[in-house]
């Protein structure tokens, strides 16, 4: 499931702050929508998102160079 969720968005695994919080927003409002209260939705600081994005591209790096992909390759 993973791989194939990693195809479908082309390897691009961080997102625009813009488009964090686009989806933060719709899942509250759906959540809000059918007063579900066990959802708790807060915000990620930006620190996080940003220490989570920078994970992610050292674990990409990490896996072409695994599997011997090279900067030609669309990933």
């Amino acid at each position: 499931m993973e791989r194939t969720f990693l195809e479908l968005n082309n390897y691009k695994v961080h997102i625009k702050c813009s488009e964090y919080f686009k989806y933060f927003f719709i899942i509250k409002s759906i959540a809000l929508r059918y007063n579900y209260n066990g959802l708790t939705l807060v915000p990620l600081p930006i620190e996080r998102m940003m220490k989570l994005q920078e994970y992610a591209i050292s674990k990409k790096k990490k896996y072409k160079k695994r599997h011997g992909w090279n900067n030609s390759t669309n990933f």
